[in-house]
């Protein structure tokens, strides 16, 4: 995720803040004030702080902490299971502050403000309490009066110098030598300092590293005749080079110089001393080994930046690459969504479940605080004896499945699938196909008639007036978007990348999160026609041919990974395909942006199905996606777009495209939305699957 920001504010010198609504930890993020920062690991965030305190789940007690917890079972248990994060407690809510008309907080309005002031009595309140920390990246600056280039920290030194050791009014950055003095209209003497430029040009490798381009260093061997064109070498250990001395005594005195003429790149780095000159062009083929250097758990511009103790790419040594700061491939968020359900335990399960919870395994926790769950119920005997110790103890008398389901939810054990996100939208998944309506706090649903036309292809659609969306990051990823592997066992195995957190999984408790509520639609496919189609794909050589695994395909692609795992390719393309055209349909009759809109694909050997919804502060989430769903009206959306699947301005290009990037008939023209709606990347999508008039799932629906 990135970060919305509405204003930046500093209450020491290289320690920021944002205002956000999400988040985007080791993200570089422009602000208002003309210089780029890095959002800090979550720990170092206040209400991440405040909610460490409060220790608790309890929604009261974190309350009193001016912390909003978010409430989503499935998805937290998500996270323990998945992210390996079995002490999570609970998820918080990242606040979002408004700004008064001189772009202060108006914190006061906040209702978490009361929360804070009632329970810290006399305790300072500061801007942080509802902000996220920020550092200043990249730290490598030059003069826009005399391009002078040089690290932060020697500006500051010259800042403090020139003003009886303060830096006092230096944020942002400014060059103290470019002091401009006048008298205001007031005849109060005012004096103006030239904000200081950040070099755009950073390093960083595909395993989340990053740091800015030691310049010293590089002009220095950039004149070494020993390094010569050893520079631009993969794998030119530049961070370990440390000849930076000037000829002419010293350390260079380096200035940066814009290209204006475009004649040499990106300009030229110039020693005022030696009068020795570098320049930049060329400087994209860079390739040094990886310094492993992370910034983003840096406290403050005063601390060394924390390193990793390896980095490594198919087992050799890290490789950096040159990026602009404000490339597309500086950062790839690896977000996660899940759905609120209804808790599927009965009351006696709950009630078992909670007494094991804050009774029977904190017991064990004072005599062996390193103890887990699992420690817990090996040692109490295993199943047997527990279940004969809830009678006892509890007064909780459970049956062989509801122990079962106790002890699954207890260990975080997946009964079914050993793919976590499978299982997380199975459950959503089971909500949706298997009751006809549901009417709890945060889910409602409604399923209507099916018109006749739309039997054969569909067992049900339901209108949701009301779903609740739980957002969050896991990791981050650079230079390149991650790719999941297939492992030995036929499961999926997903890249680590960096974490948000610098805590050991198992350390966490408190998570942040993004809780936002919408509407949607729910299909859900006829399983005795996929039966039938499945028939006719695999009997047909033509269709079989299309949808088989080419060698050349991408082995480690998401879509390509899920596909082996679970089979009938076929069926995730319809479904895809489905989804976008729905969504199209949606933009072309109803005036939806189809980037307001979102699909969730519900699809492995045990589901086949789409929901289409749109959230809070998009357009169209006030009740229109709903009405859309009545029996009369979904009959026509869905005609229509099967109808407009036909076609594409294209064609017969689009139509007759053999696989390509995952694709086969689709486009922009036609099937390709925006990527923030699309689940895929926009992968996974042909129109034949739909309409094709020999194989479509579609082909015999009259438009």
């Amino acid at each position: 995720m990135t970060i919305n920001s509405q204003q930046q504010f500093n209450q020491e010198v290289d320690q920021y803040k944002l205002l956000s609504s999400t988040y985007g930890v080791g993200a570089i993020i422009p602000t208002k004030m003309g210089v780029f920062i890095m959002p800090l690991s979550i720990e170092l965030w206040d209400f991440i702080m405040r909610a460490k305190q409060a220790d608790s789940s309890d929604p009261k007690k974190l309350k009193q902490f001016a912390v909003t917890p978010i409430s989503n079972p499935s998805f937290l248990r998500y996270l323990q299971e998945k992210e390996g994060m079995t002490n999570l407690k609970t998820l918080v809510a990242i606040p979002h502050m408004q700004l008064d008309e001189y772009n202060r907080q108006e914190y006061e309005q906040n209702p978490l403000f009361q929360d804070f002031k009632e329970n810290n009595p006399g305790k300072q309140f500061f801007d942080s309490v509802f902000s996220v920390p920020a550092i200043l990246f990249p730290r490598w600056m030059y003069s826009p009066k005399d391009g002078r280039l040089q690290e932060l920290d020697d500006w500051k030194k010259e800042w403090k110098a020139s003003h009886n050791n303060s830096l006092r009014n230096f944020a942002p950055p400014m060059d103290a030598k470019s002091k401009t003095s006048f008298t205001n209209k007031k005849g109060e003497p005012v004096d103006r300092y030239s904000p200081l430029k950040q070099i755009q040009l950073v390093l960083a490798c595909p395993n989340g590293h990053i740091s800015d381009i030691p310049w010293d260093k590089f002009f220095s061997a950039s004149h070494d005749p020993n390094v010569g064109d050893k520079l631009y070498d993969e794998g030119f250990d530049l961070f370990g080079y440390s000849d930076t001395t000037c000829s002419c005594g010293g350390k260079h005195s380096l200035e940066f110089s814009e290209n204006i003429g475009h004649t040499e790149g990106f300009g030229y780095v110039r020693c005022t001393k030696c009068k020795k000159k570098t320049s930049l062009e060329g400087i994209l083929n860079l390739r040094p080994l990886c310094s492993k250097e992370m910034p983003w758990r840096r406290r403050s511009g005063n601390e060394e930046i924390p390193v990793d103790s390896t980095c490594r790419l198919s087992g050799k040594p890290g490789v950096m690459r040159v990026l602009l700061n404000t490339s597309p491939s500086i950062y790839f968020a690896d977000a996660h969504s899940g759905l609120f359900i209804p808790d599927t335990l009965n009351e006696k399960e709950q009630k078992a479940l909670s007494f094991l919870n804050t009774s029977a395994f904190p017991n064990l926790l004072i005599s062996n605080p390193s103890a887990t769950k699992k420690d817990w119920w090996e040692t109490n005997g295993g199943d047997g004896p527990i279940k004969i110790a809830l009678q006892m103890m509890a007064g909780i008398s459970l049956s062989d499945s509801e122990l079962k389901n106790i002890k699954n939810r207890f260990l975080h054990v997946s009964s079914e699938s050993d793919d976590k996100e499978e299982e997380m939208k199975f459950a959503e998944y089971d909500i949706f196909a298997n009751q006809d309506s549901v009417d709890s706090e945060n889910l409602k649903t409604n399923t209507i008639d099916l018109p006749n036309s739309l039997l054969p292809y569909f067992s049900k659609i339901s209108q949701i007036p009301l779903l609740c969306i739980t957002k969050t990051q896991l990791n981050f990823f650079r230079v390149q978007s991650p790719a999941p592997t297939r492992n030995d066992k036929g499961g999926i195995d997903y890249p680590e990348g960096q974490k948000l957190s610098q805590l050991p999984k198992d350390k966490i408790t408190v998570y942040p999160a993004i809780q936002e509520y919408g509407e949607g639609l729910f299909f859900q496919f006829n399983e005795e026609t996929l039966k039938a189609w499945d028939t006719l794909i695999s009997t047909d050589e033509a269709s079989k041919n299309r949808y088989r695994e080419k060698e050349d395909d991408e082995k480690n692609n998401i879509l390509s990974v899920m596909l082996g795992k679970y089979g009938n390719p076929h069926r995730f393309y319809m479904l895809h395909t489905f989804a976008h055209s729905i969504i199209k349909e949606m933009e072309f009759s109803c005036g939806y942006p189809s980037a307001s809109l979102s699909e969730r694909i519900y699809f492995s050997n045990r589901m086949c199905g789409v929901l289409i919804y749109t959230a809070e502060g998009s357009e169209g989430s006030m009740g229109g996606l709903v009405w859309q769903g009545k029996s009369a009206l979904i009959e026509r959306t869905i005609k229509r777009a099967m109808d407009r699947a036909r076609h594409c301005s294209s064609d017969p290009i689009c139509w007759e495209r053999d696989k390509e990037t995952m694709n086969l008939a689709a486009c922009f023209s036609c099937e390709m939305i925006s990527e923030t709606s699309c689940e895929f990347r926009n992968m996974g999508l042909d129109r034949q699957a739909l309409v094709n008039d020999s194989f479509g799932y579609f082909r015999k629906l009259s438009f």
